[in-house]
Order: C-alpha cells, then sequence, then structure tokens
C-alpha cells in the first residue's frame, strides 16, 4: 500500500531520512497547493433539450395518435452525454356496430449513453494532489504504490503506477445502446347481449448492449499490463498487450403477460344470473451471455491482441512486479484472462385460471363467489407445479330494501367466506456461470442462497356483517365479527421469517363508515380490520372541495380543495392485488398487469398523504402541494448488505423497514393566451429523504460495500468512511 505525500514526508522525518528543515520546507509547500479550481476540469457544462412531434386523427370507428420525441442530455461528469428517442402510437378500433374494440398501444424508447470516469465522492484524494503542474503534465496519485517504489519499478522497465483522474477520464469511453418496447394489445367483444369475451396481451422487451472501453493511457490499463509483467534478468516479459480494453457486454430481457376470459350475465325476471372464466400465462426471461475481454483492442477491425501464456505450462503461475518489493512477492495467472464470464439466464413462468359467479333475487338477495388460482413451475421437485390460491364466498340479505324512516334508509346482513392459500417454494440459489475454454463446459458458483417467503401459509377468514345507510345516503356504516385461522405462520406475523407448522385462531369485531355531506363535496371513509397475517390494519380518506361551497365566496379564488389518505396494505394483501389482474373487470376487460411473477411477497406497505390545490382567476394560476409519508417493510434481498465473506455469498435476504416522506409542488401560471398563441409557465420541485428505520448491523469489511450500507436512523444515500 503507497502512502501519500503528506503521509510519505511524516514517514521519511520519523525514519531520519529527511531533516527537520527539509520536512518544515516540503510540508509548507503542500500547504500552499489546493486543487479545487483542477477538480472543475472533471466536470462539464450541461445542455439538455428535448423535441417532440405530435399527430392525431380520427374516421369513423377508428381513432389513432402519434406522439415521437427527440432529446439530449448530460450530466457534469467530463464525457458523459446522453442521447434518448421515443415513439408512442395509440390505436382505437370498433368493429361490427361496435361490438368489438381493439385497441393495440405501442411505446418504443432508446437511448445512446456515453460515460467516462466519474469522480468518486468517496475518493480519498487529498486536497493538495494536484491533477496538472505547470506544463500542463499530468501528475500522478501514488496512494497505491509510493513514488519511490514506482519511481524504481518504472527504472526496471515498468509503466507508470500513479492514477491521475482527469487522465483517466479523457481516455474512458463506456458506450451503452438501450432498445426498450413495449406493447398492449386489448380486444373486447360483445358476441351477443350478456356474453362477452376479453382478451389483453402484454409484451415487453429490453436490449442493452454496453462496450466497455479504457484507453491505454489509463491507469486500469497500465496497472493491468503491469500485474502480468514478470521481471527477467534479460528484461521484462509482458504476457498482456500495451493498448486498449475492450468488453462488450450484452443483456436481453423478455416479458409476456397473456390473460383472456369469457362472460355471461342474464336476467329472468326478478332473477339475475352472472358467471365468468378465464385463465392465462406469464412468461419472463433474461439473458446475459458470456463475454471475453479483448486486451489491445483494434477498432478498425474490432479485435484483440493475443495474450501470452507461461511456454512451461499455459496454466502456470508468474512473477510480477512485486517480486522487486521485498516481502511482497505475489504471483499471477494469465490463463484466467481468457475466461469467459457473465454468462447466465433467468427463466420465470406461471399459468393462471380464475372463476366468478354471482346471483341476485329481486334486489334482495345477492350471493358472489370467486376463484383465483395461479402454477408456477417446481423444477426439479414433486409436485411439478406449486399452487397459490385464493378463495371467496359471500352472501347478502337485504331486510331492509327502502326508507322506513327518514333518517334510516336500509339494512343488509351478510356472511362471507375467503380463503388465501401460499405454497411451499423451495429454496432459490441465486449463482455465476463461467465458460471453462479448456474444459469446453460451465462452471457454476453459487453466491446466493435465498428461503422462499412463500412456505405454506394459509389464512382464512368467516365474517358476520350488518350494514345499514342512514339519512338518505349520507351516512353509512358497516361492522362485523370475525374468526380467523391462520395456519404455517410465525407468532410474529412475518413472513420473512422461517415458517414453522402451528396454527392459531382468532375472533375479532371489524368496523368500517361512510360519510357523504354537503352535496358530494365532503367525504369521509374510514375502515378498521385485520389483514390476512392477523396485523390491524387502518385504511381511510378523506376530501372536502371547499372552492365548490355555496357558503365560499371569492372572485379571486376560483378552487379550493383538500384531502388525505391512509393506506395500509400487507403482503399477502399485495399478492392478492397482483392476482385480481387476471381476472376479468366488470367493464369488460384487464387492469394493467405490471408484474406477473408471483414467486416473491410483495413488501407491506403503509402510506399517508396531505394534498391541497388552491386556484385563482378560474385556475389561470394554481398550486398544487402534497405530503407524503410511505414506509416499506418487509424481506428483502435489496438493501445493501455486507455478507460475511467465509459463506461466499454475495446476496442475503434481510428484514428491513424504509421510511420516504417529502412534499412535492407544482406552480402553473398562464402569462399569454390568444385565440392563436398560448405560454404556459409550470414550475415543480419536489424535497425527499429515504430513512432506514430497520435496518441488520452493517459489519465491517474493507470492500465499497461497507461505506454504501445502510444505517439504522440514516439517509439510505449516505456515504460512509473508515476511520
Amino acid at each position: 500500500m503507497g502512502l501519500n505525500p503528506a503521509q510519505m514526508l511524516v514517514f521519511k522525518k520519523q525514519s531520519n531520512i529527511i531533516s527537520e528543515s527539509t520536512f518544515n520546507q516540503s510540508w509548507d509547500s503542500l500547504k500552499l497547493l489546493n486543487n479545487e479550481s483542477q477538480l472543475n476540469m472533471l466536470m462539464q457544462n450541461t445542455f439538455n433539450q428535448n423535441h417532440t412531434l405530435s399527430v392525431f386523427g380520427s374516421v369513423p370507428h377508428y381513432n389513432f395518435s402519434a406522439i415521437g420525441t427527440y432529446g439530449t442530455s448530460s450530466s457534469n461528469a467530463l464525457g458523459n452525454n446522453s442521447h434518448k428517442f421515443g415513439l408512442n402510437l395509440n390505436n382505437d378500433l370498433k368493429l361490427l356496430d361496435d361490438r368489438l374494440r381493439m385497441q393495440l398501444y405501442v411505446n418504443l424508447t432508446g437511448s445512446r449513453t456515453r460515460t467516462g470516469t466519474t469522480f468518486d465522492p468517496n475518493s480519498k484524494l487529498q486536497p493538495y494532489q494536484m491533477l496538472l503542474d505547470n506544463q500542463n503534465n499530468y501528475v500522478y496519485d501514488y496512494a497505491n504504490l509510493s513514488q519511490d517504489v514506482n519511481k524504481t519499478l518504472m527504472e526496471k522497465g515498468y509503466h507508470e503506477f500513479g492514477t491521475n483522474l482527469l487522465e483517466d477520464a479523457r481516455n474512458t469511453n463506456n458506450r451503452s445502446n438501450l432498445l426498450q418496447a413495449q406493447a398492449r394489445l386489448n380486444i373486447d367483444y360483445n358476441v351477443f347481449n350478456g356474453f362477452q369475451w376479453a382478451t389483453s396481451v402484454y409484451y415487453t422487451m429490453s436490449n442493452t448492449n454496453v462496450d466497455d472501453h479504457a484507453g491505454k493511457n489509463t491507469s486500469r490499463v497500465r496497472n493491468l499490463v503491469n500485474t502480468y509483467g514478470e521481471y527477467t534478468a534479460n528484461g521484462i516479459n509482458f504476457y498482456v498487450p500495451y493498448g486498449d480494453i475492450m468488453s462488450k457486454t450484452k443483456r436481453r430481457e423478455r416479458q409476456l403477460n397473456v390473460r383472456t376470459a369469457l362472460s355471461y350475465s342474464k336476467t329472468i325476471g326478478k332473477h339475475r344470473i352472472s358467471a365468468s372464466i378465464g385463465g392465462g400465462g406469464y412468461l419472463y426471461s433474461l439473458r446475459t451471455p458470456a463475454y471475453n475481454t479483448m486486451y489491445g483492442y483494434n477498432f478498425t477491425t474490432e479485435t484483440g491482441t493475443p495474450i501470452f501464456l507461461p511456454s512451461s505450462d499455459p496454466k502456470g503461475a508468474i512473477t510480477n512486479y512485486t517480486s522487486l518489493i521485498s516481502g511482497t512477492a505475489t504471483t499471477a495467472y494469465p490463463y484466467q484472462l481468457l475466461n469467459s464470464i457473465q454468462g447466465d439466464s433467468t427463466n420465470n413462468r406461471n399459468l393462471n385460471v380464475n372463476a366468478g359467479l354471482g346471483y341476485s333475487f329481486n334486489s334482495r338477495i345477492f350471493i358472489n363467489g370467486t376463484y383465483t388460482n395461479v402454477y408456477n413451475p417446481n423444477y426439479g421437485q414433486v409436485p411439478t407445479y406449486s399452487t397459490l390460491s385464493t378463495l371467496g364466498v359471500s352472501g347478502t340479505y337485504r331486510i331492509i330494501q327502502r326508507p322506513v324512516e327518514s333518517w334510516f334508509n336500509k339494512l343488509d346482513v351478510s356472511t362471507s367466506y375467503s380463503k388465501t392459500q401460499m405454497p411451499d417454494l423451495p429454496t432459490s440459489y441465486t449463482n455465476l456461470r463461467y465458460y471453462q475454454n479448456n474444459w469446453g463446459n460451465y462452471s457454476l458458483w453459487v453466491n446466493g442462497y435465498l428461503p422462499s417467503q412463500q412456505g405454506g401459509q394459509k389464512s382464512e377468514k368467516i365474517s358476520e356483517t350488518l350494514t345499514s345507510q342512514f339519512w338518505n345516503g349520507h351516512f353509512e356504516m358497516n361492522v362485523a365479527i370475525n374468526t380467523q385461522k391462520r395456519s404455517n405462520m410465525s407468532s410474529e406475523n412475518s413472513l420473512g421469517e422461517v415458517t414453522w407448522d402451528s396454527s392459531s385462531k382468532a375472533t375479532y369485531v371489524s368496523a368500517g363508515a361512510i360519510l357523504n355531506l354537503r352535496n358530494n363535496l365532503f367525504r369521509f371513509n374510514v375502515n378498521y380490520n385485520k389483514s390476512p397475517e392477523g396485523n390491524s390494519q387502518v385504511n381511510g380518506d378523506f376530501s372536502y372541495d371547499i372552492g365548490r361551497e355555496t357558503y365560499f365566496k371569492s372572485k379571486t379564488i376560483s378552487s379550493l380543495i383538500f384531502d388525505m389518505r391512509l393506506e395500509d396494505i400487507s403482503p399477502m394483501q399485495g399478492l392478492g392485488l397482483m392476482m385480481e389482474t387476471n381476472r376479468m373487470q366488470a367493464s369488460g376487460n384487464f387492469s394493467y398487469a405490471n408484474n406477473g411473477n408471483f414467486n416473491s411477497m410483495p413488501p407491506k406497505n403503509t402510506n399517508f398523504e396531505m394534498h391541497s390545490k388552491l386556484g385563482i382567476f378560474n385556475d389561470k394560476y394554481y398550486i398544487d402541494l402534497r405530503y407524503y409519508n410511505h414506509s416499506t417493510s418487509g424481506v428483502s434481498s435489496y438493501v445493501p448488505l455486507t455478507t460475511d465473506p467465509s459463506t461466499g455469498l454475495s446476496s442475503q435476504y434481510s428484514y428491513s423497514l424504509i421510511k420516504n416522506k417529502g412534499v412535492e409542488f407544482y406552480l402553473q401560471g398562464e402569462l399569454v393566451k390568444t385565440k392563436k398563441f398560448s405560454y404556459v409557465l409550470t414550475i415543480n420541485g419536489a424535497y425527499n429523504v429515504n430513512i432506514a428505520k430497520e435496518v441488520p448491523t452493517t459489519n465491517f469489511t474493507m470492500t465499497s460495500n461497507y461505506v454504501t450500507a445502510y444505517r439504522n436512523g440514516y439517509n439510505t444515500a449516505s456515504i460512509w468512511s473508515y476511520r
């Protein structure tokens, strides 16, 4: 390990290599240096531009729109720039007397990005470490290897070991090309009165090509060439050619989600029957082909220069420059540079079926039932497929159908049964696959052991509910007695903990109320219940449109709105919402499926929001304010942790609680408006913090993971240092 100039001076003084007067003179010289202005050379001015072209049109039974975008942007890092384009196509076609409707949405985006070497905010660059001297020559940082040792090695024939951020930034050229496509087709066919067929096809693809290029005048190339340089009496044998280094990587991602359903409804006298049946499939694939790093790269031929191997044993070791440093001799293996790395593939797929049945009589008796099943393959396991299912049955009898008093309007009694059954999924492994050239096969390195959160948990609930309505529907309330049985869950109700075959049964009261006043301008809704895991929940919302009140009279203020929201969604409820996207909606089609992968549990989400809007002069000017406090808790492998190196694992599951809170504002003003021209000014901004409230203790490691890991009570973007 090298010493920075200040440390080197102290070492030489303590070792009596230099006198105190020489030390003081050199120390004062360091104090006079300041690289603040030179660090600006690592930065660049930014200029962003965006262009949009829109085309809209329609003919009888057909509407279309096309929106094209192009923009350029760059960051302040030297050499960074990005070009982005996009194309949105919307088509809406109606045929067969508007009984058949087809909607096709296509979104195409692409980008070309170039990045150089960025300045690491955790860099140990000292304030006196200059980038250029007075003759504009590069000044090197010897924090990794002392300047005296570097001088000795260069005299033997090795390349410069020092690092210069400016030189690296100027000679590093990383390019990334991204192409993404998203298409969604919705078909809704009213075959005949009461009989409907709906289908939704959702497809996404993403291709990413990255060229990781380091020029020969970078510290990365020089140090690599030196590492594979063997010193002999006849000179240095460099096994790696001195030249550019290029790594070309690819990433191919595909997702296909197909859902289809039939529904039928029929009214016969006072009887009404409805039924639906549907199914679908989901496929996700990710390919990252193996790649080789090319040394001595030639941009014209797009080929590299062969590296050399020891003649006595191609897989043998060599001694490098460390043999010239007392007590630090190490070996290197040139053949390892030939190994292809990071070749891997991932496949996720599932099938689903669902059904629904409903019956009502004389708007007094209501019976409904729903069933949803998702099948995930268990590769190499018995049974072949795991099953995730939800079942719900309810019956309602309207005791009072018409108002009996001016204040008492309706009374319902109902019974319902619901069940969620989780599969017992096997443990998943993450690994890296390496192609072994010498044997022509692959080796697998397991670096992640992730127990599944779905371990056969089951939750059942029976509810007896009484719902009443008062004062012409202005107030409604419900009270229920619930019996909940949970199986194979831990007592802490955490799906992330190791579960065991335990069961519990509890009876509790849930309640809810809806208040609707002032001609729907004032609305309040609150509900208390328990999640399938058995945890208490409160959900609700409140809104008041003051600007439309009859008592509110203002010639200036045209709109004044205030609303609030409180949401609490457990992991099993979140998974249930995802499963509902497979079911046909009452409107005749499917809701947007953002994710069709049911192998992992979503986190527990709680959200509190306050929002207000103030508009003046018929909303010619208005401001929109929002405050939010959102927390995400549960088991995740995405929280950065320092794993124990002895395990060989690079990732692990852990429980975490992350709070995300902040404020947003949006200000809009119509400055100019004529019949042919308008000019609108908009200003928006936000302040956001992410705080880690509950995360595991970070174990010390000499890696970058230690300085970026989350700490309890601190912002997740914090960077930590050693001391």
